[in-house]
C-alpha cells in the first residue's frame, strides 16, 4: 500500500492556482443577476461545518440592474472574498454582505465586511500582489485572480482594514461592464 505525502494536497492547491492564475481568460459575459450569483454562492457555504459559527448579514437591494458577466468568473471571486472572511475570522463572526446600486445609478456596489482581526497597511499594499499570502497554507492568488477577473469586467476592486479592525472589500461592477478596472488599497 502506498503511502500518501500530506504535502500533496498543498502541492496541488499550489498547482491548481498557477495553472488558474496563468490562463485568466476573457470572461464569456452573458447578462446576469449579480443577486442570483450571489445568493447561490452564500447557499453553497452557509450550511459548510466551516461556517456554522460565522453569520452571514445579506443587505440586497432588489432593484439591481442586470449585468453583462460571466457568472463563473464572478462566483470565483464571490466564493474567495466569503472563503477569505471566514479563515479571517477563524471560523467564528459576521460577514455582512451588501449589494446596492452605485451613487451614479450606473453601478453596483457589492460589500464583503467581516469583523475579523483586519489587515496592517503593509499586508493591504500587497493583498492583491501574486504568491503574497498571511495564511500557513495559502498559494497567494486568490485575491490575484479575484482581481483580475474584476478588471476583466472593467469594475474596481478595493480593500479598507486596519488592525483590529476587520476587513472590508468592495467590488464596484459597472451595468454595461467594458473593460479598464483597477484596484486600490
Amino acid at each position: 500500500m502506498a503511502v500518501r505525502d500530506p504535502r500533496d494536497g498543498a502541492v496541488q492547491k499550489i498547482i491548481k492556482g498557477l495553472l488558474d492564475f496563468a490562463r485568466q481568460s476573457e470572461p464569456e459575459k452573458r447578462e446576469n443577476d449579480v443577486l442570483e450569483i450571489l445568493k447561490k454562492t452564500i447557499a453553497l457555504v452557509e450550511n459548510h461545518k466551516d461556517f456554522r459559527e460565522i453569520e452571514i448579514i445579506e443587505d440586497f437591494d432588489p432593484n439591481l440592474p442586470r449585468l453583462m458577466l460571466d457568472r463563473d468568473q464572478i462566483q470565483q471571486v464571490f466564493m474567495n472574498l466569503i472563503v477569505n472572511a471566514e479563515e479571517a475570522m477563524n471560523g467564528s463572526g459576521t460577514l455582512y454582505v451588501r449589494a446596492k446600486p452605485g451613487p451614479d445609478g450606473l453601478t453596483v456596489v457589492i460589500m464583503f465586511r467581516d469583523n475579523g482581526p483586519g489587515m496592517d497597511e503593509d499586508t493591504m499594499r500587497k493583498i492583491f500582489d501574486p504568491f503574497f499570502t498571511t495564511k500557513e497554507m495559502g498559494t497567494g492568488l486568490g485575491l490575484s485572480i479575484s482581481l483580475g477577473i474584476i478588471v476583466n469586467h472593467g469594475g474596481e476592486l478595493e480593500v479598507e482594514s486596519k488592525p483590529g479592525g476587520g476587513a472590508c472589500f468592495t467590488i464596484t461592477l459597472a451595468a454595461n461592464s467594458g473593460a479598464g478596472g483597477r484596484a486600490a488599497a
